[in-house]
């Protein structure tokens, strides 16, 4: 059981499996485009748990 938190910064290319423990997660995603694929799949699989995805191009 993870302890509810405000804000994760995820670095890692895996997705969180208890994402809803987190108020807000900020993923950094690298121009490499099997990071990129990586992400995708990641806010797809975000997408469907129903949770609200933004995307900032920094």
């Amino acid at each position: 059981v993870v302890p509810r938190a405000s804000v994760l910064v995820n670095l890692d290319r895996e997705g969180l499996s208890q994402v809803n423990a987190f108020d807000r997660v900020i993923e950094v995603v690298s121009l490499e485009d099997d990071d990129k694929e990586a992400a995708r799949h990641r806010w797809r699989r975000y997408k469907a748990l129903g949770l609200d995805c933004q995307h900032h191009q920094v």
